[in-house]
């Protein structure tokens, strides 16, 4: 075992041994208070994942997984596909995996970041050619390149800022109209206007997009930098303070509402935004903050009734229960390995999961979640509510040896019966 990967294990065996003495306490405290995976059921509900993908093939040990979304078949939901990327530089891609985790494919090109997916459309962030790199997927489960949009030149840059980052795509449906969204790191925006032809040539046209830290009151982005100077100082890179204060507004998870043609971002270390007029002028408003840090004191206490936000927001998802609006959405809170549920329509804060083993224990717990999607439709009796997929950081075989990143699997039923609990408890 390589020392990274003890250290990992340390991370992830770190709450459960945090009892057995004052001096493994005081050595472990920092690893309790950030990296804990084990929830207490008293504070939030705990579900059991169902499956997982295979680990990724290639690329080093360490996880190069994040972002994950779902193909879904046209006609045979039950033959709907996974693809999870790797942001590998030597190795990276997409990966493609049926519903029962089997990898189907891999295909190779490049340092993926995150991945999106409408009709038979696949598009994904490329750090290591920072373009758009754009594929079909047909029936067979068979991934086509298309082409690579380059969205800058490199060799006028070597800012960090201006690597394409987060994406999520948007259909207007009666317009037809396709838009791929693109948080960054320095809290832009960006938009682009997806033009295709019958050939499959593929084109961007950039239209403006909208600067996030802006929509912070001066109150507001002083509180922010003091959050990443305690982190900075914290991880002991104050050689990086200036670069991450410049980063400060970083961008990353994303998903499009198309029936409500609104759009959410997250803020990584300081909120959650509602974007709205995606076609026209984009108007935006903060809907949370973060409450504290993942390196706080009791980091995964909050006071009832509070959102459990911390830095490190990540994956978004929308589960639809009806064509008026209803349904929920779901945010990845990565510091803390939680799951936060907004109402759909009214946006309001419902409450929080955590995801552990599955039943039988051949698959380990969830921690550290980037990427995630839902699947909205019923899938035989395995998953009669739909499917979450989420991004595992941590992802461990039985004998606890840290294998490559990999997706875990959930039945989004066990999601629905936690939501009827929430309104009678205190989370």
């Amino acid at each position: 075992m390589d020392i990274f990967a003890f250290l990992r294990l340390l991370r992830l065996f770190a709450p459960r041994v945090c009892s057995l003495s004052i001096f493994v306490l005081i050595f472990f405290f920092d690893s309790c208070a950030s990296f804990a995976k084990i929830k207490d059921p008293r504070q939030i509900p705990v579900i059991n994942s169902d499956k997982e993908t295979a680990p990724l093939a290639f690329g080093e040990k360490e996880d190069t997984s994040d972002d994950v979304a779902f193909w879904v078949h046209p006609t045979q939901v039950q033959k709907s596909l996974i693809i999870g990327v790797s942001k590998d530089k030597r190795a990276g891609g997409l990966a493609v995996y049926d519903l029962k985790g089997n990898e189907i494919s891999f295909y190779s090109h490049g340092s993926m970041n995150n991945v999106d997916v409408n009709q038979n459309l696949v598009v994904a962030t490329n750090r290591l050619h920072h373009s758009l790199s754009f594929f079909r997927i047909d029936e067979s489960a068979k991934l086509s390149f298309l082409s690579d949009v380059v969205l800058y030149d490199d060799s006028k840059t070597t800012s960090k800022t201006k690597e394409p980052y987060g994406l999520c795509l948007y259909k207007h449906r009666a317009l037809g109209r396709l838009l791929a969204f693109l948080p960054m790191k320095d809290g832009n925006l960006y938009r682009y206007e997806i033009l295709t032809d019958s050939k499959g040539n593929v084109e961007l046209k950039k239209l403006p997009g909208l600067q996030l830290g802006n929509l912070l009151t001066l109150e507001q982005d002083q509180r922010l930098q003091e959050f990443v100077r305690r982190s900075v100082i914290f991880e002991g890179e104050e050689s990086e303070m200036d670069e991450k204060l410049a980063e400060r507004h970083q961008l990353e998870g994303c998903v499009a509402d198309e029936e409500a043609q609104t759009l959410y971002v997250g803020m990584e270390k300081f909120g959650i935004f509602k974007i709205s007029n995606l076609l026209g002028t984009l108007k935006g408003e903060m809907l949370y903050s973060i409450n504290k840090l993942k390196i706080d004191p009791g980091a995964g206490e909050f006071p009832p009734g509070t959102p459990r936000l911390t830095d490190d927001i990540e994956g978004m998802a929308i589960y639809p229960t009806s064509k008026n609006g209803d349904g929920y959405l779901i945010v990845s809170i990565q510091g803390i390995s939680e799951y936060a549920i907004f109402d759909r329509k009214s946006t309001a804060y419902l409450g929080s999961f955590a995801i552990t083993t599955s039943s039988d224990g051949m698959v380990d717990e969830v921690s550290e979640t980037d990427g995630i999607d839902v699947l909205p439709l019923a899938i035989g009796s395995d998953y009669p509510q739909g499917l979450l997929v989420v991004h595992d950081h941590i992802n461990t075989s039985s004998t606890a040896e840290i294998e490559r990143g990999n997706y875990k699997l959930v039945s989004f039923e066990k999601i629905i019966n936690i939501l009827k609990t929430f309104s009678t408890a205190s989370y």
